[in-house]
């Protein structure tokens, strides 16, 4: 009998998000704790991401069509034209009717994550010259790379409070100006796949 299936891949990547931050969070030892901080900002951005793709090919699956184009900052959309992932983010609080103003600090946010997650997906060999002294009864602190500059607990606890803020709202308000969307009643639920019979 042929099945019709649907796997939230954000929820699932959202699962790991959870489970990585509660990790770092219980773990005392301190290598432990800043990698699980690094996999936990990178699962985040992923997870928004997903997010993103999965609302927007529910409500406005004439752009998603053809997403890659729509989005890539070339080209207009009702006279705007949107970057990325933080372009489709505007996009759909603008379908939604979500202002701008209302979520200015949590995109804030989620523009830093982004830096961090550009240096890993387009990561390069960061190279260059410093100087230091170290007397003998000082530690050695050598230069720290970009990337893991980012990785810090302020920016992790932002981020995630930012994004979860940001699903909700638009989610919200997509449920409302959407009904006929078949849009789960949160976007937070656990990790599931969702299975119906089809018929012949």
């Amino acid at each position: 009998m042929p099945t019709q299936y649907i796997s939230g891949t954000y929820r699932d990547l959202w699962t790991a998000v959870e489970i990585h931050k509660r990790m770092g969070t219980a773990t005392k030892d301190k290598d432990e704790r800043l990698a699980l901080r690094f996999s936990t900002m990178l699962l985040l951005f992923f997870s928004f991401e997903a997010y993103l793709n999965h609302l927007g090919e529910r409500i406005a699956p004439d752009i998603w069509v053809d997403e890659r184009n729509n989005f890539n900052g070339r080209n207009e959309i009702a006279g705007r034209r949107y970057l990325g992932s933080i372009g489709k983010c505007e996009y759909l609080q603008s379908r939604c009717g979500v202002p701008e103003a209302t979520v200015t600090n949590e995109m804030g946010a989620m523009m830093e994550l982004k830096q961090f997650r550009d240096l890993l997906a387009h990561g390069k060999t960061e190279e260059g010259t410093t100087s230091y002294s170290c007397p003998q009864d000082e530690s050695l602190e050598l230069h720290t790379p970009e990337v893991w500059q980012l990785v810090n607990s302020d920016l992790m606890e932002r981020a995630f409070a930012a994004n979860k803020s940001l699903m909700t709202t638009i989610h919200s308000a997509a449920l409302v100006a959407y009904p006929e969307s078949g849009l789960e009643p949160s976007p937070f639920l656990s990790s599931f796949i969702q299975i119906t019979d089809v018929t012949d």
